[in-house]
């Protein structure tokens, strides 16, 4: 094969395609997986099972796409942040799955997957992320990752 049959890197406003991302892991890998409920949850719902991240993507609860606003301005000096390529949706039926006061809150956990360079965490449901080597399968993949890590629940650790 010659230089220029060689595959490419395919990559649309920042974002790389499957296949030339640098990925550990797709969305494929992480279907099944349930996602622990945090024991506040499991006690205030003791018959309320774990959703698996296949069904958290069923109900809109775990999602991406792509991040419309690549920068945004600092809230603190007003200096442009970014860029951004994934926006993650967390509805819901996954806020029983994490809590803000855990010894790593769930955008810390995103930040600390491979691939992700920068979190913004916009409001309860809204993270964007900064992730250009990763596919929209491998950004979903990392975001369900950040939910399954045990840090993200009070009294729960790695």
């Amino acid at each position: 094969m010659g230089l220029f049959g060689r595959k490419r890197a395919s990559v649309s406003q920042g974002r790389v395609e499957r296949g030339a991302c640098s990925c550990p892991e797709h969305r494929e890998g992480v279907l099944g997986l349930a996602v622990p409920l945090t024991a506040e949850a499991r006690e205030a719902f003791p018959d309320e099972q774990p959703m698996t991240v296949g069904e958290l993507i069923e109900v809109d609860a775990l999602g991406i796409q792509p991040c419309e606003t690549p920068s945004f301005n600092d809230a603190d000096t007003a200096a442009l942040d970014g860029p951004y390529t994934w926006t993650v949706w967390i509805g819901d039926e996954a806020r029983s799955s994490y809590e803000d006061e855990a010894e790593v809150s769930l955008d810390a956990a995103l930040r600390a997957r491979p691939g992700v360079e920068r979190v913004l965490w916009e409001d309860r449901e809204i993270l964007h992320v900064g992730a250009p080597t990763l596919c929209a399968d491998g950004m979903l993949a990392a975001a369900a990752r950040a939910l399954l890590d045990p840090r993200v629940r009070l009294g729960e650790r790695s």
